[in-house]
């Protein structure tokens, strides 16, 4: 709020399962709906929620004024003009429905309405050690749904039932939600970057990706580890060791200073030099706060500098289509020397 003149303030906006900027300024973020908090330097920040029943819970969760919209924009439009707003600042402009944008518009035609920058999510870039100690929470609880799959998984399984035994256990300790249903892939379909379960049962030395997300406190996990049905052939384990050095490359390369698609490089360069050039095609890895695999950065893209306090999922792969592939991804803390794996960190090709 600090360059902001007394004339001007900001509407940050959030939508049901889109309002981490929201999430992040008040603790508290809408079950259904939108909800939009308006702020101006010098005065009470005002909450709108969209739903009287949900008022007490955002009171109890903030300590702001709130109050149930009548009509959102309308609404805040209208406080705007009356504590002498002239120009509006929209943050998670990209979010705002396009009905929204037109009612304001409506309610409030003399005001100067922009895009914030610099955005939000820029502050939620270096996480405070309270944040951290919540991700470190989040992957411990994600591992327990790993840990479920290697004492249960076997040949004849389905996907579906394995992710189920997963989900069970994350929920048991302690997950408040899934960032998605858990993915099994198992031959084939661990041969692709993106898969979904599906009633395919494991079959003798399949490869098996494993990739599970949770929600605590609004911050997310994103975890994968790699499994064999049986032991590896010496094929298996080349591309399972090609991915670890990648991946350890990729954590002794992130310190501060490095540009962050430094980090894809390392691991494009390494699963090449490894031999198996073109069979990584996607990004080596994301932000993870109180998004997932939409938390800034792009690791393949991002030209700025890790700093201490940044975090990141590390996700090298290799894909190899009906012959499986390996992924490994875990969560790493930019610190003030290096990184630190806020997960277990790689556990080798698991025996199922």
């Amino acid at each position: 709020m600090g360059p902001l003149g007394p004339d001007e303030g900001i509407l940050v906006y959030g939508l049901s399962g889109h309002a981490a900027d929201l999430l992040y300024l008040t603790g508290y973020a809408p079950v259904f709906g939108a909800a939009c908090l308006l702020l101006h330097p010098g005065r009470e920040a005002q909450l709108w929620v969209p739903f009287s029943w949900d008022v007490e819970r955002a009171r109890r969760v903030t300590a702001l004024t709130v109050s149930a919209a009548d009509q959102m924009a309308r609404d805040a439009g209208r406080a705007a003009i009356a504590s002498g707003i002239r120009r509006l600042h929209l943050a998670s402009a990209g979010d705002l429905p396009a009905s929204f944008g037109e009612a304001l518009r409506d309610a409030a035609p003399t005001l100067d309405v922009r895009p914030l920058s610099p955005r939000i999510d820029c502050l939620r870039r270096c996480k405070t050690p309270t944040e951290v100690q919540i991700l470190r929470e989040a992957c411990r609880m994600t591992e327990a749904g790993f840990d479920a799959v290697v004492h249960q998984a076997r040949r004849g399984l389905r996907e579906l039932d394995i992710a189920a035994v997963a989900e069970y256990a994350m929920r048991r300790a302690g997950a408040e939600a899934f960032g998605w249903p858990a993915v099994v892939a198992s031959g084939p379909n661990a041969g692709i970057p993106v898969a979904f379960s599906s009633a395919r049962e494991l079959g003798p030395q399949d490869l098996v990706t494993v990739d599970l997300g949770i929600v605590y406190r609004g911050y997310r996990s994103d975890l994968t580890r790699s499994f064999v049905v049986g032991s590896p052939t010496p094929g298996q384990q080349r591309v399972y060791d090609a991915v670890r050095h990648a991946f350890d490359a990729a954590t002794t390369a992130a310190r501060p200073g490095v540009p962050v698609r430094r980090l894809h490089e390392v691991v494009s360069e390494r699963i090449a030099a490894q031999g198996y050039p073109g069979s990584f095609d996607v990004r080596a890895g994301h932000g993870i706060g109180l998004e997932s695999s939409q938390e800034w950065p792009d690791v393949e893209r991002e030209e700025a500098s890790l700093e201490p306090g940044m975090t990141l999922c590390l996700e090298p792969g290799v894909y190899l289509g009906e012959a499986g592939g390996v992924r490994i991804e875990e969560e790493v803390l930019i610190t003030e020397t290096g990184c630190e794996l806020l997960s277990k960190g790689p556990q080798g090709l698991t025996v199922l």
